[in-house]
């Protein structure tokens, strides 16, 4: 009898052990998908100033405008590496969600310059938030091994921002200003550069003073080492002072290109 109750406990414990085995095997997938749907949905589309990649050209989202009144949403493109041929143009797909057979939403897509583009969408229903444009030519939508993605874009904007439909000589302005506020940030990241290759020029230097007293105090036998490093960190100091007299080049024109856009702008 007391044989038996062994038996029966340790026919308990396995069946337990399974049991649990087989429930952690099936939550642990269930919580796995979850964490990542989770955040899936939790990232949104991109905002503005984002940049993006389409087939062989760079976009940046400039503005976004929605009028919820109208169902409008404007979208404004600055196409920062432009490789478009002028007989095979960029088109305007866009969708209210990811998809091969998504509907596509009525479009507009408008030509302010060679390097940006005004895209109109119609029937843009109150609760969406996002956005999935594609922007494309005919020889991308034909390419059968590098298609091209679907941008997904926040449309959430304050409701100051209504004005889905401008002129020309509003975009045009609003082309000038994204060129100002673009060019701005490249000057904070040269002079930044301009900072940080400074900062090494400065620790060379010390690092070749440091030389200059070890080489002070060494028996000639030893010298030929410590010339050798001091001649080494002289050649990383140059390379440094050529890359900062590049940088102030480079800013000198980036600040006569932002003066240049913000003289254009018609107020």
């Amino acid at each position: 009898m007391f044989s038996d109750e062994i038996n029966l406990k340790n026919h308990a414990g396995k069946k337990y052990r399974r049991f649990f085995w087989i429930s952690l095997a099936i939550l642990i997938p269930i919580m796995i998908l979850g964490v990542a749907t989770k955040s899936l949905t939790m990232k949104g589309g991109i905002t503005p100033i984002s940049s993006f990649k389409a087939g062989n050209n760079t976009f940046e989202l400039a503005y976004v405008d929605r009028d919820v009144d109208r169902k409008e949403v404007t979208m404004q493109f600055y196409v920062q590496t432009n490789q478009i041929d002028p007989t095979d143009p960029i088109q305007a797909y866009v969708s209210s969600s990811r998809g091969g057979n998504v509907k596509k939403m009525p479009t507009h897509l408008k030509k302010i310059n060679d390097s940006y583009y005004a895209v109109r969408i119609e029937n843009v229903k109150p609760k969406l938030k996002d956005l999935f444009v594609t922007l494309e030519t005919e020889t991308d939508k034909k390419a059968p091994f590098n298609p091209v993605s679907a941008t997904r874009i926040s449309i959430n904007v304050p409701e100051k921002n209504n004005l889905t439909v401008q002129s020309t000589d509003n975009y045009t302005n609003n082309y000038l200003r994204f060129m100002v506020k673009s060019t701005d940030k490249a000057i904070s990241n040269k002079v930044k550069k301009i900072e940080q290759t400074n900062k090494k020029i400065s620790e060379y230097r010390a690092e070749l003073k440091s030389q200059e007293h070890t080489l002070s105090v060494q028996s000639h036998s030893d010298k030929s080492n410590t010339e050798s490093r001091m001649k080494n960190t002289k050649g990383l100091i140059s390379d440094q002072q050529k890359k900062v007299r590049s940088y102030k080049k480079s800013l000198a024109n980036l600040e006569k290109s932002k003066q240049y856009y913000a003289d254009k702008i018609k107020e």
